[in-house]
């Protein structure tokens, strides 16, 4: 399986980069079962290290749905 990409733009006005993290990365706000995160004011989605790759495009597809809906709801677009 491939790896991810290191970006991916959503229009030409969202460039979104993907950052594979350590766990410590992650931080306290994420319990349980999360494995990565959509950080909308960076435009950054994070994965979580140690995960396997099919684990990871998971994720990654998760995150990227949840930056596709701040696009589309974002005011300013």
């Amino acid at each position: 399986m491939r790896a991810l990409p290191k970006k991916v733009y959503l229009g030409q006005d969202w460039e979104i980069t993907v950052t594979v993290v350590e766990p410590a990365v992650m931080g306290a706000a994420f319990t349980g079962e999360d494995a990565g995160a959509w950080d909308k004011t960076t435009r950054t989605i994070l994965i979580l290290k140690g995960i396997s790759r099919e684990r990871q495009w998971s994720v990654y597809c998760e995150e990227l749905a949840h930056a596709l809906i701040d696009k589309l709801t974002d005011k300013g677009h």
